[in-house]
């Protein structure tokens, strides 16, 4: 079996529900309190707002979204269908549901990833906003890549293309995104590529169910 399958699942459902920045805010609001420290104080970093929250703030709970998606690597495929859902939205927050099934080529019981509740805050502070739409750990530049029509799903959506080209936790990295305003979310289409030609990620919206 192909080692690290879960992970990599996991790795590649992330960046369908922007699964990164929801776990800092998780893990910053977890953390123990730390020993008080003797260095001079900063002022704090300006709170603007969340674009994950703002992707989701004008939808109902139950709103969900479906891609298809496929990694290669190795010559091996493995592919996985995700399902988001708005369990919650407020003034404050938005909550949503993120359910990947995974099935692998010649293993008939792969191992699944869990569903996942993920919240946004509605503000952020501005270097994790600005950070939003990037892999955990990434260390490079995007560049805005025009607009593009991408037909997915039945449906036919006007895109902003943007291209990241780096590292994400010191792998080589490349991540090309479509995105749009009118789909929960916001994500329309995904293609990644990580460790030169190691491990290839292809992500395509297949469904809205508006509420």
């Amino acid at each position: 079996m192909w080692p690290g399958v879960a992970a990599h699942c996991a790795l590649a459902a992330a960046l369908a529900s922007c699964l990164p920045m929801a776990s800092a805010q998780q893990s910053a609001a977890s953390a123990p309190a730390s020993a008080p420290s003797t260095a001079p104080a900063t002022a704090p970093e300006p709170l603007v707002d969340n674009p994950h929250y703002l992707a989701w703030a004008n939808h109902r709970p139950g709103t969900t979204v479906e891609f298809d998606m496929a990694m290669t690597s190795s010559g091996q495929q493995v592919t996985t269908h995700i399902t988001l859902t708005l369990l919650e939205r407020t003034a404050e927050r938005a909550a949503v549901e993120s359910a990947p099934r995974m099935s692998v080529l010649g293993v008939p019981d792969a191992p699944q990833p869990q569903k996942q509740t993920l919240f946004f805050d509605a503000k952020a502070p501005q270097s994790a906003a600005e950070r939003a739409t990037l892999p955990l750990g990434a260390e490079g530049q995007t560049k805005e890549a025009g607009t593009e029509t991408v037909d997915s799903g039945g449906q036919r959506y006007e895109c902003n293309v943007t291209e990241f080209i780096g590292k994400a936790n010191g792998v080589e990295t490349r991540v090309k995104q479509w995105r749009s305003p009118s789909v929960p979310g916001g994500l329309v289409k995904l293609e990644s590529t990580s460790g030169g030609p190691g491990l290839k990620v292809a992500m395509q919206l297949t469904k809205v169910t508006v509420k």
